[in-house]
């Protein structure tokens, strides 16, 4: 996996992730990944759930990783969505998500993660609808 030039995975490689190109995958080729030889997390949904945390917990960097994903990467972000939606809900037994299905860092804040700043919610059942 080569890493993407446009996003600066310094204190990625040092937290034991990144953000790879990943060559054929049917989710995108641009991917929020474990990074294997540093061996910090078990699997690549260990390595998302990392970066949530740290969005959630109102660091620019995690929040410009998911920016990242979801501008260059939508297949990606809804795949994550849809299949990890209990991640994105739960954090710890805290909900993620306010009541109108937007994503929530720990103060109760949306966090924006339109490309026009706008908040983005996730549907009933996963996935990403973007708010017009």
């Amino acid at each position: 996996m080569d890493a993407i030039p446009e996003f600066d995975n310094t204190q990625a490689d040092a937290e034991g992730w990144g953000i790879y190109e990943c060559d054929g995958s049917s989710n995108g080729p641009y991917q929020i990944c474990r990074d294997d030889e540093a061996a910090v997390f078990a699997s690549d949904d260990a390595a998302w759930r990392h970066v949530i945390d740290g969005a959630t917990a109102g660091s620019a960097y995690h929040i410009r990783a998911m920016d990242y994903i979801r501008e260059h990467n939508p297949a990606e972000w809804c795949a994550y969505g849809r299949e990890h939606k209990r991640v994105l809900t739960h954090k710890c037994g805290a909900p993620m998500l306010d009541a109108e299905g937007y994503l929530i860092n720990a103060a109760g804040q949306r966090i924006s993660y339109d490309a026009d700043d706008e908040p983005l919610r996730f549907r009933q059942g996963g996935g990403a609808v973007r708010e017009r």
